[in-house]
């Protein structure tokens, strides 16, 4: 009790007995309160909203928009950091969309999805991340859910569960960032060429796996063949 220590004070400095209750009683007579340290409270996080890893390296898609994969990605220039949000479709190699900010924003992801959200084909589309804040967050889970995505993750720490993007990413560094022969003088440089190379990557660049086409080639000989099946 407060009072007890109180006690204990007093006849440690004046070496006189003391009565607790009669401390008590004077302290209550003139306001004399304790300063209560306040308990702290640990934070339990919350529960992460993870989601299972449904394609479990398994990238083989057999229709566009049966599989989407989406990273971000960090670029320096002139002492900025730049973010490059995008999703890739893994049937036709097709960069379907992508965003570009100075934030890893949950925001960039919005937008980056909000490009392909109508998209989805009928029994529902794959859409594969990591464990990013931006798509663990309950909000792009919500858009996610009502426009008819099956969402997945990678597990922690194995960016190979999402080769398809860390493979994108790691070409566009070679054939541009690391490339000797392109100027980029800064930051707005170097937006504009990321812009231009995904440009080139989605209609002039072809590909083996492709057929040795471009993946826009790829995804209208696509639409051809199914227009003449109906």
């Amino acid at each position: 009790m407060v009072s007890e220590r109180m006690t204990h004070e007093y006849e440690r400095i004046y070496h006189k007995k003391y009565n607790h209750k009669r401390i008590a009683r004077l302290m209550n007579k003139y306001g004399i309160q304790s300063v209560v340290r306040p308990k702290i409270r640990k934070n339990r996080k919350s529960k992460n909203n993870y989601a299972k890893n449904k394609l479990n390296r398994n990238f083989e898609a057999s229709i566009p928009y049966d599989k989407l994969a989406t990273d971000i990605s960090e670029f320096k220039k002139s002492g900025k950091k730049v973010y490059l949000s995008m999703i890739k479709d893994l049937y036709t190699h097709v960069i379907e969309a992508l965003e570009i900010n100075y934030s890893p924003s949950l925001k960039l992801v919005i937008d980056t999805i909000n490009q392909v959200k109508d998209k989805a084909i009928e029994y529902g589309t794959f859409f594969h991340s990591d464990q990013g804040f931006q798509y663990t967050n309950p909000i792009v889970q919500k858009i996610l859910k009502e426009n008819n995505f099956l969402q997945s993750m990678s597990r922690k720490g194995n960016p190979i569960d999402n080769a398809p993007m860390e493979s994108f990413f790691s070409t566009l560094k070679s054939e541009l960032i690391y490339n000797k022969t392109i100027d980029i003088p800064n930051d707005k440089s170097l937006i504009q060429e990321i812009i231009d190379y995904i440009y080139y990557y989605n209609n002039e660049r072809i590909q083996k796996g492709l057929g040795y086409l471009t993946p826009m080639e790829f995804k209208k000989k696509h639409e051809e063949k199914n227009n003449k099946s109906n």
